[in-house]
Protein backbone atom coordinates (compact mmCIF):
# COMPACT_ATOMS: atom_id res chain seq x y z
CA UNK A 1 0.00 0.00 0.00
CA UNK A 2 1.14 3.59 -0.43
CA UNK A 3 2.84 5.03 2.65
CA UNK A 4 4.44 8.28 3.77
CA UNK A 5 8.09 8.47 4.74
CA UNK A 6 9.57 11.37 6.65
CA UNK A 7 12.69 13.00 5.15
CA UNK A 8 16.05 11.40 6.08
CA UNK A 9 14.42 8.19 7.37
CA UNK A 10 14.48 4.64 6.07
CA UNK A 11 11.74 2.07 5.61
CA UNK A 12 12.45 -1.59 4.90
CA UNK A 13 10.25 -3.28 2.30
CA UNK A 14 10.19 -7.06 2.14
CA UNK A 15 9.27 -8.97 -0.99
CA UNK A 16 7.95 -12.53 -1.17
CA UNK A 17 8.01 -14.32 -4.50
CA UNK A 18 5.72 -17.33 -4.74
CA UNK A 19 6.95 -19.91 -7.23
CA UNK A 20 4.26 -22.17 -8.78
CA UNK A 21 4.95 -25.90 -8.62
CA UNK A 22 4.96 -26.11 -12.42
CA UNK A 23 7.50 -23.29 -12.94
CA UNK A 24 10.36 -24.33 -15.20
CA UNK A 25 13.77 -24.38 -13.46
CA UNK A 26 16.14 -21.61 -14.40
CA UNK A 27 16.95 -17.95 -13.81
CA UNK A 28 14.20 -15.36 -13.80
CA UNK A 29 14.59 -11.61 -13.88
CA UNK A 30 12.15 -8.84 -13.16
CA UNK A 31 11.85 -5.36 -11.76
CA UNK A 32 10.20 -3.50 -8.90
CA UNK A 33 9.06 0.05 -9.43
CA UNK A 34 8.97 2.51 -6.54
CA UNK A 35 7.14 5.75 -7.20
CA UNK A 36 7.60 8.87 -5.07
CA UNK A 37 7.02 12.55 -5.73
CA UNK A 38 6.42 12.03 -9.43
CA UNK A 39 9.66 10.07 -9.77
CA UNK A 40 10.03 6.32 -10.44
CA UNK A 41 12.95 4.14 -9.40
CA UNK A 42 13.30 0.74 -11.06
CA UNK A 43 15.04 -1.97 -9.04
CA UNK A 44 16.24 -5.24 -10.59
CA UNK A 45 15.21 -8.60 -9.10
CA UNK A 46 16.78 -11.96 -9.97
CA UNK A 47 15.50 -15.35 -8.89
CA UNK A 48 16.82 -18.87 -9.39
CA UNK A 49 14.28 -21.68 -9.51
CA UNK A 50 15.69 -25.12 -8.74
CA UNK A 51 14.33 -28.42 -10.14
CA UNK A 52 12.93 -29.27 -6.71
CA UNK A 53 9.25 -29.36 -5.78
CA UNK A 54 8.04 -29.30 -2.19
CA UNK A 55 5.03 -31.63 -1.88
CA UNK A 56 1.75 -29.77 -1.45
CA UNK A 57 0.67 -32.31 1.17
CA UNK A 58 3.86 -32.44 3.18
CA UNK A 59 5.24 -34.59 5.96
CA UNK A 60 4.60 -32.08 8.75
CA UNK A 61 1.13 -32.14 10.29
CA UNK A 62 -0.07 -28.84 11.71
CA UNK A 63 -2.89 -27.71 13.95
CA UNK A 64 -3.34 -23.94 14.14
CA UNK A 65 -6.44 -22.68 15.95
CA UNK A 66 -8.35 -19.58 14.86
CA UNK A 67 -11.04 -17.69 16.80
CA UNK A 68 -12.88 -16.07 13.88
CA UNK A 69 -12.34 -12.65 15.46
CA UNK A 70 -12.75 -11.01 12.08
CA UNK A 71 -16.51 -10.90 12.55
CA UNK A 72 -16.19 -8.36 15.39
CA UNK A 73 -17.37 -4.87 14.44
CA UNK A 74 -14.02 -3.25 15.23
CA UNK A 75 -12.27 -5.44 12.62
CA UNK A 76 -14.50 -6.53 9.71
CA UNK A 77 -18.03 -6.80 11.07
CA UNK A 78 -20.51 -7.67 8.32
CA UNK A 79 -17.66 -7.84 5.79
CA UNK A 80 -16.44 -11.02 7.48
CA UNK A 81 -18.71 -13.29 5.48
CA UNK A 82 -18.46 -17.10 5.28
CA UNK A 83 -16.63 -16.56 1.97
CA UNK A 84 -14.11 -14.28 3.70
CA UNK A 85 -13.63 -16.83 6.47
CA UNK A 86 -12.93 -19.55 3.90
CA UNK A 87 -10.51 -17.23 2.09
CA UNK A 88 -8.68 -16.70 5.39
CA UNK A 89 -8.43 -20.46 5.89
CA UNK A 90 -7.00 -20.83 2.40
CA UNK A 91 -4.62 -17.92 2.99
CA UNK A 92 -3.22 -19.85 5.95
CA UNK A 93 -2.67 -22.86 3.71
CA UNK A 94 -0.11 -20.77 1.81
CA UNK A 95 1.90 -20.80 5.06
CA UNK A 96 1.35 -24.55 5.61
CA UNK A 97 -0.94 -23.74 8.55
CA UNK A 98 -3.89 -26.15 8.69
CA UNK A 99 -6.20 -23.96 10.73
CA UNK A 100 -9.40 -25.09 12.47
CA UNK A 101 -11.90 -23.55 14.83
CA UNK A 102 -12.95 -25.39 17.99
CA UNK A 103 -16.68 -25.03 17.48
CA UNK A 104 -19.56 -27.47 17.89
CA UNK A 105 -21.22 -28.28 14.59
CA UNK A 106 -18.91 -26.47 12.16
CA UNK A 107 -15.26 -25.57 12.44
CA UNK A 108 -15.22 -23.46 9.28
CA UNK A 109 -13.51 -26.21 7.30
CA UNK A 110 -15.80 -29.23 7.60
CA UNK A 111 -19.52 -28.75 8.27
CA UNK A 112 -20.31 -31.56 10.68
CA UNK A 113 -23.85 -30.23 11.14
CA UNK A 114 -24.56 -31.13 7.54
CA UNK A 115 -23.58 -34.76 8.13
CA UNK A 116 -25.68 -35.98 11.06
CA UNK A 117 -29.45 -36.25 11.43
CA UNK A 118 -31.07 -37.26 14.72
CA UNK A 119 -34.63 -38.61 14.50
CA UNK A 120 -37.33 -38.42 17.16
CA UNK A 121 -36.23 -41.74 18.66
CA UNK A 122 -32.65 -40.48 19.08
CA UNK A 123 -31.23 -42.56 16.22
CA UNK A 124 -28.37 -40.84 14.35
CA UNK A 125 -27.81 -41.25 10.61
CA UNK A 126 -25.10 -39.71 8.44
CA UNK A 127 -24.88 -38.41 4.88
CA UNK A 128 -21.20 -37.99 3.97
CA UNK A 129 -21.64 -36.89 0.35
CA UNK A 130 -20.91 -33.15 0.67
CA UNK A 131 -18.52 -33.72 3.55
CA UNK A 132 -16.40 -36.14 1.47
CA UNK A 133 -16.28 -33.67 -1.39
CA UNK A 134 -15.04 -30.97 1.00
CA UNK A 135 -12.32 -33.23 2.45
CA UNK A 136 -11.12 -34.24 -0.99
CA UNK A 137 -11.01 -30.62 -2.16
CA UNK A 138 -9.09 -29.48 0.91
CA UNK A 139 -6.64 -32.33 0.45
CA UNK A 140 -6.07 -31.28 -3.16
CA UNK A 141 -5.47 -27.74 -1.90
CA UNK A 142 -2.74 -28.93 0.46
CA UNK A 143 -4.26 -29.88 3.81
CA UNK A 144 -3.01 -33.05 5.48
CA UNK A 145 -4.50 -32.52 8.97
CA UNK A 146 -8.11 -32.00 10.07
CA UNK A 147 -9.95 -31.44 13.32
CA UNK A 148 -12.31 -34.36 13.84
CA UNK A 149 -15.85 -34.13 15.13
CA UNK A 150 -15.86 -31.71 18.07
CA UNK A 151 -18.55 -32.32 20.72
CA UNK A 152 -17.13 -29.59 22.96
CA UNK A 153 -14.52 -29.67 25.73
CA UNK A 154 -14.75 -32.91 27.71
CA UNK A 155 -12.46 -32.96 30.74
CA UNK A 156 -14.62 -35.52 32.53
CA UNK A 157 -17.58 -37.66 31.58
CA UNK A 158 -19.88 -35.28 33.46
CA UNK A 159 -19.12 -32.64 30.79
CA UNK A 160 -20.61 -34.82 28.08
CA UNK A 161 -24.09 -33.75 27.03
CA UNK A 162 -26.30 -36.37 25.34
CA UNK A 163 -23.74 -39.21 25.55
CA UNK A 164 -25.89 -41.65 23.58
CA UNK A 165 -26.21 -39.24 20.67
CA UNK A 166 -22.53 -38.30 20.76
CA UNK A 167 -21.53 -41.96 20.89
CA UNK A 168 -23.46 -42.64 17.69
CA UNK A 169 -21.85 -39.68 15.92
CA UNK A 170 -18.38 -40.85 16.90
CA UNK A 171 -19.14 -44.42 15.84
CA UNK A 172 -20.32 -43.27 12.42
CA UNK A 173 -17.26 -41.00 12.10
CA UNK A 174 -14.83 -43.76 13.04
CA UNK A 175 -16.40 -46.19 10.57
CA UNK A 176 -16.36 -43.66 7.74
CA UNK A 177 -12.77 -42.53 8.32
CA UNK A 178 -11.66 -46.17 8.29
CA UNK A 179 -13.52 -46.83 5.03
CA UNK A 180 -11.92 -43.77 3.37
CA UNK A 181 -8.43 -44.46 4.75
CA UNK A 182 -8.35 -41.00 6.38
CA UNK A 183 -8.04 -41.92 10.06
CA UNK A 184 -4.40 -40.82 10.33
CA UNK A 185 -5.19 -37.27 9.16
CA UNK A 186 -7.87 -36.53 11.77
CA UNK A 187 -7.48 -35.67 15.45
CA UNK A 188 -9.84 -35.14 18.39
CA UNK A 189 -8.86 -32.11 20.47
CA UNK A 190 -11.38 -32.27 23.34
CA UNK A 191 -9.21 -31.42 26.37
CA UNK A 192 -6.18 -29.24 26.88
CA UNK A 193 -3.12 -29.32 29.17
CA UNK A 194 -4.68 -31.56 31.86
CA UNK A 195 -3.43 -31.11 35.42
CA UNK A 196 -1.00 -33.73 36.77
CA UNK A 197 -2.88 -34.75 39.93
CA UNK A 198 -4.01 -38.43 39.88
CA UNK A 199 -7.72 -37.65 40.24
CA UNK A 200 -7.68 -35.41 37.16
CA UNK A 201 -5.63 -37.94 35.22
CA UNK A 202 -8.16 -40.67 35.88
CA UNK A 203 -11.05 -38.46 34.73
CA UNK A 204 -9.27 -37.75 31.43
CA UNK A 205 -8.45 -41.42 30.97
CA UNK A 206 -12.10 -42.31 31.50
CA UNK A 207 -13.03 -39.90 28.70
CA UNK A 208 -10.34 -41.46 26.47
CA UNK A 209 -11.61 -44.97 27.09
CA UNK A 210 -15.16 -43.89 26.27
CA UNK A 211 -14.03 -42.31 22.98
CA UNK A 212 -12.01 -45.37 21.97
CA UNK A 213 -15.01 -47.58 22.77
CA UNK A 214 -16.74 -45.76 19.89
CA UNK A 215 -13.79 -46.29 17.53
CA UNK A 216 -10.18 -47.27 18.19
CA UNK A 217 -9.11 -45.29 15.11
CA UNK A 218 -10.29 -41.98 16.64
CA UNK A 219 -7.04 -40.16 17.37
CA UNK A 220 -7.13 -38.39 20.71
CA UNK A 221 -4.69 -35.49 20.96
CA UNK A 222 -3.10 -34.47 24.27
CA UNK A 223 -1.33 -31.15 24.77
CA UNK A 224 0.84 -31.29 27.87
CA UNK A 225 2.63 -28.59 29.82
CA UNK A 226 3.31 -31.00 32.69
CA UNK A 227 5.70 -33.94 32.71
CA UNK A 228 2.84 -36.43 32.93
CA UNK A 229 2.60 -37.96 29.46
CA UNK A 230 3.54 -41.46 30.60
CA UNK A 231 0.38 -41.59 32.69
CA UNK A 232 -1.67 -41.39 29.47
CA UNK A 233 0.40 -43.71 27.33
CA UNK A 234 -2.30 -46.37 26.93
CA UNK A 235 -5.05 -43.87 26.11
CA UNK A 236 -3.62 -41.13 23.87
CA UNK A 237 -2.85 -41.38 20.15
CA UNK A 238 -1.17 -38.00 19.46
CA UNK A 239 1.12 -36.63 22.16
CA UNK A 240 1.82 -32.90 21.84
CA UNK A 241 4.23 -31.73 24.58
CA UNK A 242 5.31 -28.16 25.02
CA UNK A 243 8.76 -27.62 23.51
CA UNK A 244 10.37 -27.35 26.94
CA UNK A 245 9.08 -30.86 27.82
CA UNK A 246 9.90 -32.58 24.54
CA UNK A 247 11.29 -36.04 25.39
CA UNK A 248 13.13 -37.75 22.54
CA UNK A 249 13.15 -41.15 24.28
CA UNK A 250 9.40 -41.01 24.93
CA UNK A 251 8.88 -39.78 21.36
CA UNK A 252 10.58 -42.90 20.03
CA UNK A 253 8.53 -45.09 22.38
CA UNK A 254 5.39 -43.49 20.96
CA UNK A 255 6.42 -44.02 17.36
CA UNK A 256 7.35 -47.66 18.04
CA UNK A 257 3.79 -48.15 19.31
CA UNK A 258 2.05 -46.50 16.36
CA UNK A 259 1.44 -43.18 18.09
CA UNK A 260 2.22 -39.68 16.81
CA UNK A 261 4.53 -37.30 18.66
CA UNK A 262 4.26 -33.59 17.89
CA UNK A 263 5.32 -30.37 19.62
CA UNK A 264 3.69 -27.08 20.52
CA UNK A 265 4.75 -23.68 21.81
CA UNK A 266 2.87 -20.98 23.67
CA UNK A 267 3.61 -18.53 26.48
CA UNK A 268 5.90 -21.12 28.06
CA UNK A 269 8.71 -20.19 25.67
CA UNK A 270 8.52 -16.48 26.54
CA UNK A 271 11.58 -16.51 28.80
CA UNK A 272 13.47 -19.26 27.02
CA UNK A 273 15.70 -19.45 23.96
CA UNK A 274 13.64 -22.13 22.23
CA UNK A 275 12.55 -21.51 18.64
CA UNK A 276 8.85 -20.76 18.40
CA UNK A 277 6.28 -19.20 16.09
CA UNK A 278 5.26 -16.11 17.98
CA UNK A 279 7.92 -14.09 19.86
CA UNK A 280 7.84 -10.54 18.57
CA UNK A 281 10.70 -9.19 20.72
CA UNK A 282 13.39 -11.71 19.84
CA UNK A 283 15.51 -12.74 16.88
CA UNK A 284 13.43 -13.58 13.81
CA UNK A 285 15.70 -16.56 13.25
CA UNK A 286 13.72 -18.19 16.07
CA UNK A 287 10.76 -18.55 13.74
CA UNK A 288 12.89 -19.77 10.82
CA UNK A 289 14.66 -22.25 13.11
CA UNK A 290 11.38 -23.86 14.19
CA UNK A 291 11.19 -26.13 11.13
CA UNK A 292 14.79 -27.25 11.61
CA UNK A 293 14.12 -27.97 15.31
CA UNK A 294 11.06 -30.07 14.48
CA UNK A 295 13.03 -32.08 11.91
CA UNK A 296 16.09 -32.56 14.13
CA UNK A 297 14.01 -33.99 16.98
CA UNK A 298 11.70 -35.93 14.64
CA UNK A 299 8.50 -34.14 15.63
CA UNK A 300 5.79 -35.23 13.21
CA UNK A 301 3.51 -32.26 13.83
CA UNK A 302 3.24 -28.77 15.30
CA UNK A 303 0.34 -27.17 17.18
CA UNK A 304 -0.19 -23.48 17.85
CA UNK A 305 -3.11 -22.09 19.78
CA UNK A 306 -3.97 -18.89 17.92
CA UNK A 307 -3.53 -17.04 14.65
CA UNK A 308 -6.16 -14.32 15.19
CA UNK A 309 -6.48 -13.85 18.94
CA UNK A 310 -7.36 -10.18 18.47
CA UNK A 311 -8.50 -9.45 22.02
CA UNK A 312 -6.58 -6.21 21.51
CA UNK A 313 -5.94 -4.64 18.13
CA UNK A 314 -2.47 -6.00 17.25
CA UNK A 315 -1.71 -2.87 15.21
CA UNK A 316 -2.11 -0.75 18.34
CA UNK A 317 -0.97 -3.04 21.16
CA UNK A 318 1.83 -5.57 20.85
CA UNK A 319 0.75 -7.27 24.12
CA UNK A 320 -1.65 -9.60 22.33
CA UNK A 321 -1.34 -11.91 25.34
CA UNK A 322 -0.30 -10.72 28.82
CA UNK A 323 3.49 -10.31 28.97
CA UNK A 324 3.84 -12.08 25.62
CA UNK A 325 4.07 -9.64 22.73
CA UNK A 326 2.83 -11.24 19.52
CA UNK A 327 1.44 -14.41 21.07
CA UNK A 328 -1.76 -15.61 19.42
CA UNK A 329 -1.59 -13.14 16.54
CA UNK A 330 0.12 -14.50 13.45
CA UNK A 331 -2.04 -12.29 11.23
CA UNK A 332 -3.26 -8.68 11.46
CA UNK A 333 -6.74 -7.42 10.55
CA UNK A 334 -6.72 -5.29 7.41
CA UNK A 335 -7.25 -1.59 8.25
CA UNK A 336 -9.67 -1.19 5.33
CA UNK A 337 -11.89 -3.94 6.87
CA UNK A 338 -12.22 -5.51 3.41
CA UNK A 339 -8.89 -7.04 2.45
CA UNK A 340 -7.65 -10.36 3.77
CA UNK A 341 -5.70 -10.17 7.03
CA UNK A 342 -2.03 -9.27 6.69
CA UNK A 343 0.50 -12.02 7.49
CA UNK A 344 3.08 -11.14 10.11
CA UNK A 345 6.78 -11.43 9.35
CA UNK A 346 6.71 -14.25 11.89
CA UNK A 347 4.24 -16.16 9.69
CA UNK A 348 6.53 -15.66 6.69
CA UNK A 349 9.53 -16.97 8.62
CA UNK A 350 7.67 -19.96 10.08
CA UNK A 351 6.53 -20.86 6.56
CA UNK A 352 10.15 -20.73 5.36
CA UNK A 353 11.16 -23.02 8.23
CA UNK A 354 8.33 -25.44 7.46
CA UNK A 355 9.47 -25.57 3.85
CA UNK A 356 13.00 -26.34 5.07
CA UNK A 357 11.46 -29.20 7.12
CA UNK A 358 9.99 -30.65 3.92
CA UNK A 359 13.27 -30.18 2.01
CA UNK A 360 15.13 -31.99 4.80
CA UNK A 361 12.72 -34.92 4.47
CA UNK A 362 13.35 -35.01 0.72
CA UNK A 363 17.10 -34.96 1.38
CA UNK A 364 16.75 -37.84 3.84
CA UNK A 365 14.78 -39.85 1.28
CA UNK A 366 17.34 -39.16 -1.46
CA UNK A 367 20.58 -39.52 0.49
CA UNK A 368 19.68 -41.21 3.78
CA UNK A 369 22.23 -43.81 4.82
CA UNK A 370 25.08 -42.42 2.70
CA UNK A 371 28.27 -41.56 4.54
CA UNK A 372 28.58 -37.91 3.59
CA UNK A 373 29.62 -35.38 6.27
CA UNK A 374 27.88 -32.45 4.55
CA UNK A 375 24.58 -34.28 4.22
CA UNK A 376 24.83 -35.63 7.76
CA UNK A 377 25.44 -32.10 9.10
CA UNK A 378 22.33 -30.85 7.31
CA UNK A 379 20.16 -33.73 8.49
CA UNK A 380 21.35 -33.16 12.07
CA UNK A 381 20.77 -29.39 11.69
CA UNK A 382 24.16 -28.88 13.36
CA UNK A 383 24.70 -25.36 12.05
CA UNK A 384 21.31 -24.16 13.28
CA UNK A 385 20.09 -26.14 16.32
CA UNK A 386 22.75 -26.59 18.99
CA UNK A 387 20.55 -28.15 21.66
CA UNK A 388 16.79 -28.07 22.40
CA UNK A 389 16.94 -24.66 24.08
CA UNK A 390 19.62 -23.01 21.95
CA UNK A 391 19.80 -22.18 18.26
CA UNK A 392 21.78 -19.94 15.91
CA UNK A 393 20.02 -16.70 16.84
CA UNK A 394 21.68 -14.11 14.63
CA UNK A 395 22.82 -16.15 11.64
CA UNK A 396 20.19 -15.03 9.16
CA UNK A 397 22.62 -15.35 6.26
CA UNK A 398 23.47 -18.86 7.45
CA UNK A 399 19.82 -19.90 7.06
CA UNK A 400 19.89 -18.78 3.43
CA UNK A 401 23.13 -20.68 2.85
CA UNK A 402 21.75 -23.86 4.41
CA UNK A 403 18.54 -23.52 2.39
CA UNK A 404 20.54 -23.18 -0.82
CA UNK A 405 22.63 -26.23 0.06
CA UNK A 406 19.46 -28.29 0.42
CA UNK A 407 18.24 -27.18 -3.00
CA UNK A 408 21.59 -27.81 -4.67
CA UNK A 409 21.92 -31.32 -3.24
CA UNK A 410 18.34 -32.16 -4.19
CA UNK A 411 18.99 -30.90 -7.73
CA UNK A 412 21.68 -33.49 -8.40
Amino acid sequence: EPFRLAPFTNQALLLTVRVPADAAPGYYQGTIQVEAGGRTETLPVALKVYPVTIPRNGQLKTCFIYRNKGNEARYYGANWTPAMEEAFIRQNLEYRFDIDRLAVGSNGVLLWDSVFTVDAAGHVSADWTSWDQAVEQWRRDGRNTFLGYFPGWIRQMADLKNPETEAQKLQLTARHLAEKGWSGDFYLYIFDEPAPDPEYVEKIREVCRWVHDQGDNLNLLLTSCHANEQAYFDDIDIFVPHATLYDTAFAEQCRQNGKQYWQYTCTGTSRTRYPDSWKLDFFGTGQRALGWWLFKYDARGYLYWGVDYWVVNPWEDAATFPNCNGDGSMFYPAPDQKSLPYPSLRAELVRDGFEDYELLHLLKQQYGGKADPEIDALLQARAIIYEPGRFNETGDRLFLTQHRKLLELLSK
